[in-house]
């Protein structure tokens, strides 16, 4: 909650217009969180019952500003073949993704955890998708 009030303060200094995108992103993610939830939910039990690990994969990301935030989604690789740092890029048919990662990759399923990053603040539903911390700094260094 003190997290939703920090933002919504840091959306005033945007003025009217910061503050509404801010109560939209927040309404929204809601709604879409409560009417995913069942799938969000069987999508965790697939993954903890296809795979040893963690239910959810953590990323440094940056966001608006150049602030650093952990992007959530739904970890699709096995845990020994995670890449935290986006190193390499996953591939069609790569051997590090499994059967349950396939299909929830097909359908962005694993992007559902990021509407808790939404609530958060650290995104927006609507605005720039933030890369890899890795993947800009190769993108800087190639310009």
């Amino acid at each position: 909650m003190t997290r939703i009030v920090k933002t919504l303060r840091e959306a005033s200094a945007g003025g009217c217009q910061g503050i509404a995108k801010r109560c939209e992103d927040v309404a929204i993610a809601s709604l879409c969180l409560v009417l995913a939830s069942p799938m969000m939910i069987l999508t965790a039990l697939a993954i903890k019952l296809e795979s040893p690990g963690p239910v959810l994969f953590r990323q440094n990301r940056k966001g608006l500003n150049g602030r650093q935030f952990k992007l959530l989604k739904f970890r699709s690789m096995y845990r020994e073949h995670t890449d935290p740092h986006a190193a390499r890029q996953t591939c069609r048919d790569d051997a590090r993704v499994t059967r349950v990662g396939r299909f929830i990759r097909r359908w962005s399923i694993d992007e559902l955890p990021q509407l808790f990053n939404v609530i958060e603040g650290s995104m927006s539903i609507v605005g720039p998708r933030p890369h890899a911390n890795e993947h800009q700094c190769r993108r800087t260094e190639t310009r």
